[in-house]
Order: C-alpha cells, then sequence, then structure tokens
C-alpha cells in the first residue's frame, strides 16, 4: 500500500509493506515495513540556483520487542546550466533507533555528501551519483546510468556500487507522444489558415 502527492508546495511519500523472510540459520521472519518521505519546498536562490531539502523515515516491526528504524535528513544545492546540465550536491545525517536484527535494515552512512551530475543531450540523458563518507573518509557508493529515448519507450541500463548490481530496463512514454503528436497537429491546422504571402 502506498501514496504520494504534492500539499502546499511540499511533496509527500508513504509506502507500508508485509512480508515473510525465510532464512537459513534463523528462523522465518514475518514483518512490516513503513516508509515515509517528505520534500521541503524548493528555494530559488537565483534563475540557475536552488536549494532543496527532505526528510525520510523507515521502521520495521516484527513482533511486540523486535522493532526498530532510522530517520535521515538531506539538503543540498542544485546548479541547472540551461536544459543540458543539472550538477548537485547534499549533505545527509542520519540516527537509528530500537532493533535493526538484519544488515540490510541500516543505512550504509550514518553522514555522506552526495554529489550528482545529469547530462541531457538530446535523446540521450546521463546520471552519475557519488557517495562519500566524512567519517570512514571514502566513497562508498556510486551509480551511473544511461537513459535513451525512442519514441514512446526510453530504455535504460544503469550500474550501482551498493549492492553491486546492473539493471537493465525501459520506462514508457505514452503520454509524452500524445502530447507532441497533438502539438503537431495543432502545428498544421493553425498554418493552414494562415493568410497566404502571395
Amino acid at each position: 500500500l502506498e501514496g504520494g502527492g504534492e500539499l502546499n508546495r511540499f511533496g509527500w511519500f508513504a509506502q507500508i509493506r508485509g512480508h515473510r523472510l525465510d532464512q537459513i540459520d534463523a528462523d522465518d521472519l514475518n514483518r512490516i515495513t513503513t516508509l515515509a518521505s517528505v520534500s521541503l519546498p524548493i528555494m530559488s536562490v537565483s534563475r540557475n540556483v536552488k536549494l532543496i531539502s527532505r526528510i525520510d523515515s523507515r521502521t520495521y516491526v516484527s513482533g511486540k520487542t523486535n522493532q526498530g528504524g532510522w530517520i535521515r535528513g538531506q539538503a543540498g544545492v542544485v546548479l541547472s546550466l540551461e536544459s543540458l546540465v543539472r550538477i548537485g550536491v547534499a549533505y545527509s545525517e542520519s540516527t537509528s533507533f530500537g532493533d535493526l536484527p538484519l544488515s540490510i535494515d541500516a543505512l550504509d552512512s550514518k553522514s555522506a555528501f552526495h554529489f550528482r551530475a545529469d547530462f541531457r543531450g538530446g535523446s540521450t540523458n546521463v546520471s552519475t551519483l557519488l557517495k562519500y563518507d566524512p567519517d570512514r573518509q571514502s566513497w562508498y557508493d556510486h551509480e551511473f546510468s544511461i537513459h535513451q529515448v525512442a519514441g514512446c519507450i526510453e530504455p535504460f541500463v544503469s550500474f550501482r556500487a551498493r549492492p553491486r548490481r546492473i539493471t537493465f530496463g525501459f520506462t514508457l512514454r505514452p503520454l509524452e507522444k500524445i502530447e507532441r503528436l497533438e502539438e503537431s497537429i495543432t502545428k498544421r491546422v493553425v498554418g493552414n489558415h494562415l493568410p497566404s504571402k502571395n
């Protein structure tokens, strides 16, 4: 069960899931997880510079005594150079509470700097994300993805270090295709009714 949207310039997303984990060397685990995210209104410093911030939280519940989770706050600045390049830097700080019995439940880093760059060249979009932990003084995660618009679909491939995986897929873009078709038809109809220069 999940939902999201925008309310008074605040963006929000919430999700609740129930699942069962089959474990080899331990008892099977039935639990409920919740996720909540709130993005604060974007602040414009100038035409090309914006300040962004958000708060995320996740909780894990499996029985009355096994409960835990984490809360993370993030703030950053985004620089947009026309519509071709977007560069962002953000800092995040998090804290955990309760019991987190599985290693996958905990965040990879308590404090982190995130560096992201997006390049858009025609129908090709390239994104890269780097994460740095100041406490460990190490780059602990990075991600790279490339998207290629092809009509009403957008194939993509992405690589992420933690967890180490490569993902192939595509995104449907039917609405954009319809909008372009409507725009083309409108231009033709309007053009046919323009007075002739002769």
